[in-house]
């Protein structure tokens, strides 16, 4: 009687795993698969604007010590790393959901860990705003404000980074 049932429980077992090995994504219809062209037309495509993005992230740099010189400075920090981040979230989550499709796949799996690496990269490039922006007196932040109607999207992110440690 155990036998039999171990033999039935490694049959089960085989079973499970044949149809397993039978959902190939290429044997998924189309209409059930993702269709990620929208994000970026092919690996290649998604290739050549991550390399583009790589080559921009020390843009943020240059806003180091600078932060609290004007508001139209503070403005173009915020712009630059917004679009930075806008741009390196696109890239991941292409990478990401390829990586999803089929994470036996190693190409797909080497896609999501350069969006790992390059992640890190901006963080680390940007990591000094919060102690600069937390550095700015907030009268200073709000003449900022005033000044420049555009720094208004970051009034919040300013306010309560720079509001946090400081008394009115």
């Amino acid at each position: 009687m155990k036998t039999r049932t171990v033999f039935l429980a490694a049959a089960l077992c085989l079973a499970l795993a044949a149809t397993a090995q039978e959902r190939d994504r290429a044997k998924v219809a189309e209409q059930y698969k993702w269709d990620l062209t929208p994000i970026y037309a092919s690996d290649d495509a998604w290739r050549a604007a991550k390399e583009q993005f790589a080559t921009q992230i020390p843009s943020i740099a240059r806003f180091q010590g600078h932060l609290a010189d004007s508001a139209a400075t503070l403005l173009q920090a915020g712009d630059t790393l917004m679009e930075l981040n806008k741009t390196i979230s696109r890239l991941y989550v292409y990478a990401a959901l390829k990586s999803d499709q089929d994470t036996r796949d190693p190409k797909y799996q080497a896609m999501k860990q350069e969006m790992d690496q390059l992640v890190t990269e901006l963080n680390g490039k940007a990591s000094y705003i919060e102690p600069e922006i937390l550095k700015i007196d907030r009268a200073k932040i709000q003449s900022f404000l005033q000044q420049e109607p555009k720094l208004r999207v970051y009034e919040h992110y300013l306010t309560t980074s720079s509001a946090a440690r400081r008394t009115p």
